[in-house]
Order: C-alpha cells, then structure tokens, then sequence
C-alpha cells in the first residue's frame, strides 16, 4: 500500500474543507476524496458537524517503521494543528488529489506476478501482473483499465478466480 489519506464529502462544505486540512496534515502525497452514499464514518461523522479523516499506510498486517511513522507523524501533526500541542504542523508535501478509482480483481486463478509496486503511476492499457499455470504458461495478463496510481495490491502468489488484486485510483487533473 501506498500511503494515502481517505476523506468523503458529507455534503457539509465547511465540515468538508476541515476534513481536507485534517488530510493534508498527515503529509502524504495522495488524499482519496471519496463521494457516496454509502453509511461510512468519516461521511456520518461529517454530517453531525464533526470532521473526519482514515489514514491508510501499512502492508497485510505487518509493521514497518516507515509506515507507523506515517500514522504517528500524522496524528502529531493533527494535534498541532488543532492547538493540541505547542507547535507547527510539519507538512511538506502537497498531495495529489485521487477522485476516483476502480479495483481489479483476477477473472482466472493461477500463480500471481505483479509487475508494479504500490506507489507507482500507470497508463491506461499498462501490465501490471500476470498469472500463469503451474508450469509457468500465461493465463491471464492483468492491465490498467484507466491511467491512474496504484494505492494498493493484494499480493498472493497463489490467487483465486475472483480474488482481488489492484486499487487504482484517478488523480484530479
């Protein structure tokens, strides 16, 4: 997974753009804006006048320092910028603004080869994996339905028909 930040618009524009500053303040180079009607936290939350952010970074349960940081350096920055704690937020970074995305999931099962790491910016049409069969031929080659930047991937070498596989997700131009 690629660090990003997860805000959903609540139809609240000033309980929006607090969400937004709160996004900003983990640092990150993207921030998902999502827009549904789907019952999640950070919409409900937003929608009683309280601003909400997710912070996602970290990879199938492991711990990695340089992902915790993100959490941690991120929350620090929130509290300062909320006047919790005596000091300027340190944000560098100006994110890129994903508003929307598409998931791929495998239509065959087999050996899985990604070809891209979470992070990376692809083009539409761009290979981002393959599977093959147990003696190493192609089953199906996996590409980019839309140009975009990959968020996350479900890595397993052995994956399902259905399992899913690739979150892309559409930067604003």
């Amino acid at each position: 997974m690629t660090p990003f930040t997860i805000i959903e618009e609540s139809g609240r524009d000033d309980i929006d753009a607090i969400s937004e500053k709160l996004a900003r303040m983990f640092n990150v180079k993207y921030i998902l804006k999502l827009k549904s009607d789907r019952p999640t936290l950070e919409r409900e939350a937003g929608k009683l006048g309280i601003p909400a952010v997710v912070s996602e970074a970290g990879s199938l349960g492991t711990f990695d320092e340089t992902d915790i940081k993100v959490h941690v350096t991120g929350t620090i920055n929130v509290m300062k910028h909320l006047k919790m704690l005596n000091d300027t937020p340190n944000v560098t970074v100006e994110p890129e603004v994903i508003i929307d995305g598409y998931k791929i999931n495998a239509t065959k099962g087999g050996l899985f080869y990604p070809k891209v790491k979470a992070g990376k910016t692809v083009l539409d049409g761009e290979v981002l994996g393959e599977i093959k069969d147990i003696k190493g031929d192609l089953v199906e080659r996996i590409v980019a339905l839309k140009g975009g930047v990959v968020l996350y991937m479900f890595f397993r070498h052995v994956v399902n028909t259905g399992d899913p596989l690739f979150s892309i997700g559409i930067i604003e131009r």
